[in-house]
């Protein structure tokens, strides 16, 4: 994460809740070769572990497929 904070590639960062869950969003971009690609990150912690739901798409395509990585993301339920 602190790579990311210094070559500012952090395009939002956000609380949200999954589940009844509480968790943190970050949304950032990277390039990979000549791609640009964008993540969806968040982080749920629960007793003492810290779980990773990961949306990655290329930057072009993110937008088109996010409502169904949405809808995904809101079926985790962390037991």
């Amino acid at each position: 994460m602190q790579e990311l904070l210094e070559n500012d590639s952090i395009i939002s960062q956000s609380n949200r809740e999954i589940n009844s869950r509480d968790s943190y969003e970050f949304i950032y971009k990277y390039k990979e070769g000549s791609d640009w690609i964008k993540v969806k990150l968040i982080l749920i912690e629960k007793d003492n572990s810290v779980f990773k739901i990961i949306y990655i798409a290329g930057i072009n395509s993110y937008d088109k497929h996010e409502s169904l990585a949405e809808k995904c993301i809101n079926t985790f339920k962390i037991l």
